[in-house]
Formats: structure tokens, C-alpha cells, sequence
């Protein structure tokens, strides 16, 4: 079997025990790993900040927040790209998964990647 599922997401929860200013800066929130020669895209992550009152935020992949005791962040790790195509079969997988996009230049202007990213 040529194809590789790399499912490594995994979630990290921290709880506050008081007050903080918490910085979160990462990646693959809004665009998903890619995948190779034909595999899925990974899982995207995500940032959840969840407050003591059980509101939930979702902070995106890069932001600044004031916490306070029992204050938690929940951070989702994003998975990675499959390589190859699922059960070996070239020709069917071609037939369903898009191209996969090899720079931000393929899929639209550093300006649009940038604002996808800051809405995140």
C-alpha cells in the first residue's frame, strides 16, 4: 500500500490557574496541510479559548488574549497530508480530489492568504 494517512492531531488543553496574558501564534488554522501524489489534505487545527463561564472563543491562529483563573486553551494540532492515492488507486482518486495547490501563488494573492488568516 502506497498510501500514508498521517492523522497526528492532538489536542492540548491547558487550564489558567491565574490571571495571564496568553499568546497563541500558529499555523494551518485555515488553509489544511496538503497532501502528496494524489493523499487527502490533513485536518486544520484550531484555538478555542474556553472561559470559566463556558463561553467558548475561537481565537484563531494568531492572537493576544487576557485569561483568568479556570480560564482554559484548548489547541487542536492540525493532521498531516496523506501521501498517495487512498487503497492505491491512482485513477479513482484523480477523479474526486482536486488539485492540490502547491504555493499560495495557486490558489489566489498574498493578500487574500493574508486575510483568510487574520478572519481565522
Amino acid at each position: 500500500m502506497t498510501w500514508l494517512s498521517i492523522l497526528s492531531l492532538q489536542i492540548r488543553d491547558l487550564e489558567f490557574r491565574r490571571p495571564l496574558t496568553v499568546s497563541i501564534l500558529s499555523e494551518r488554522r485555515v488553509h489544511a496541510p496538503y497532501g502528496l501524489t494524489g493523499g487527502h489534505a490533513g485536518e486544520r487545527g484550531c484555538n478555542i479559548l474556553v472561559r470559566a463561564d463556558g463561553r467558548r472563543l475561537n481565537l484563531g491562529g494568531k492572537n493576544t488574549v487576557s485569561v483568568e483563573p479556570g480560564d482554559r486553551l484548548v489547541i487542536h494540532t492540525p493532521g498531516g497530508g496523506g501521501y498517495g492515492p487512498p487503497n492505491g488507486d491512482a485513477r479513482a482518486t484523480a477523479k474526486r480530489t482536486a488539485p492540490v495547490r502547491t504555493s499560495i501563488r495557486d490558489g489566489g494573492s498574498v493578500a487574500e492568504y493574508n486575510r483568510l488568516q487574520e478572519s481565522a
